[in-house]
This record gives C-alpha cells, sequence and structure tokens, in this order.
C-alpha cells in the first residue's frame, strides 16, 4: 500500500512537469491505475469548477493543465474549465486531458481590459478604475482562427510589456532585491508567458536570497523605500510559495492599462 502511495505521489507531482511528454506519460499512468483498482476515485457528479489557471498564467499550487484534469477525476468533479489569462497555450492538453479523464472540460481565456466610458469607475479590479477582467469561453483549440490571432497576440504582448516595465520601475526603487525578468521571472512560466503573480514570486524567491531574516528585511526596506505602505502591509511574507502575497509594492506602482480590444 505505501508504495502504491509513494507511487501515486511522484505520478501527480509529474503532472506538473514542464515537459509536456513527462505530463501525458504521467496521466496515463495514473488513469491506469484507477482502471486496474490500485486508485479509487469518487464517482463524477455534478460538481463544477470552471475557473482554473494552469501554470502557463500562475497557479498556486503549480498545476498544469493536465494536473487540472487529474484532479476533478480524483476528487469527483464532472466539470472543469481552464481560464488561464492571455493565452491559450493549455487548451487542447486540458481538453485532451478531460477527455482521457471522462471529465466534462471547457476552456477559455481571461484578461483585463480597459473601458474608457468608465475611466472613474473601480469595475471588478480593486484599485484600478476602468480596468475589467473579462472572461471568454468556448474555445476548441489552441491555435485560433485566423482572425483571433491578431487580437490574443495584442494580449500576450502587451501583458508581456506591462510586466517588463512593472519589474523595470520595482528595481529602481527596490535595488535591494531587482531581478532579471528573462532570466528570473520568464522561466516560471513553461510558455513563457508570466503574470503579475509570477512577478511576485519572483522576488519573494530573490528577497529570501538577499535577507538573512526575509520577513523583517522586507519590511523594513519597504519602511524606508515606500512610507506610504501601513505597517500591517509591510509584514506580509509567507515563504511557501502557493501563499505569496500580493506584495504591496504593486498599489504604489501603477501597473499600466491594458490594451483597449480593437474593433472586429
Amino acid at each position: 500500500m505505501k508504495q502504491h502511495e509513494e507511487r501515486i505521489g511522484e505520478l501527480e507531482a509529474e503532472l506538473n512537469s514542464f515537459d509536456p511528454a513527462v505530463r501525458s506519460h504521467a496521466l496515463q499512468a495514473l488513469l491506469a491505475l484507477v482502471d486496474e483498482g490500485v486508485l479509487t476515485c469518487p464517482p463524477l457528479t455534478s460538481d463544477s469548477n470552471l475557473h482554473c489557471h494552469s501554470f502557463h498564467s500562475y497557479n498556486a499550487y503549480g498545476f498544469s493543465p493536465s494536473a487540472l484534469a487529474w484532479i476533478a477525476r480524483r476528487e469527483g468533479i464532472g466539470l472543469m474549465g481552464l481560464v488561464d489569462f492571455d493565452l491559450l497555450d493549455g487548451v487542447d492538453e486540458f481538453l485532451a486531458a478531460c477527455e482521457m479523464a471522462g471529465v466534462h472540460g471547457t476552456a477559455g481565456i481571461e484578461t483585463r481590459v480597459w473601458m474608457p466610458e468608465l475611466a472613474d469607475v473601480v469595475i471588478n479590479s480593486p484599485g484600478e478604475p476602468g480596468v475589467a477582467y473579462m472572461v471568454g469561453i468556448g474555445f476548441t483549440g489552441t491555435d485560433p482562427v485566423a482572425a483571433a490571432r491578431p487580437t490574443l497576440e495584442l494580449l500576450r504582448s502587451g501583458a508581456q510589456a506591462r510586466n517588463r516595465n512593472l519589474v523595470e520601475r520595482i528595481n529602481t526603487r527596490l535595488p535591494e532585491v531587482a531581478i532579471d525578468y528573462d532570466c528570473e521571472v520568464l522561466p516560471l512560466s513553461p510558455s513563457a508567458t508570466p503574470t503579475e503573480r509570477h512577478i511576485v514570486q519572483a522576488y519573494a524567491l530573490r528577497a529570501a536570497e538577499a535577507f538573512a531574516d526575509p520577513a523583517t528585511g522586507w519590511s523594513g526596506m519597504l519602511e524606508e523605500r515606500v512610507p506610504k505602505i501601513p505597517p500591517a502591509g509591510r509584514g506580509c511574507w509567507r515563504r511557501e510559495s502557493r501563499k505569496f502575497p500580493e506584495f504591496p509594492m504593486f498599489p504604489t506602482v501603477p501597473r499600466g492599462r491594458p490594451p483597449p480590444i480593437p474593433d472586429s
């Protein structure tokens, strides 16, 4: 029994490899264990989770599209939805994995858009008037139709441009924990499409190296460099990757407007 548990743990870890071949093999092996009766999963129910991010656009547990499908099967979740930020890179893998696992899958994309008509209104992005989170659903593959490619490229390139600008400004303000975007942020996403949370992760990792006591060092640095942040915010620190906070540097450094959606 212990041997099986160890093997299952190894396979579930392999589901989050950046190598798609390793992920595919791990999923097939886990499903084979279910078919053989070695691993028991509950019956699929009407439970659903239609808003999942994979490691392409940051997942706090590092879950891949295949891992999300497996979790649905393992937990008896009958319907699972993928909505990564600004890209469709995980759609083919996710839908194929859902089919293999017998789970109903749906795929979409999430992005942030600038709405000039509501420039003074906080819509659903806290602290960012005129910016709204939007989701498109019903995509059936990673490769979009030709008409959609320019818009998707605009979303991808716009997000990366904002990220680079954000890192440049934070590095200027907090040189003790300055990071290299190409070397320390891009590798955190298998599709080289990191989000602001990947940037948070990179700064957290850098701060852990820069300070003997990261919590104290981080708080002291922000107290000196960004005094407008309240003490409670300066003290936010978690060592575990899945608990990285929205570091308080971000409210003091505007992220920049997302690109408007072009007219069709």
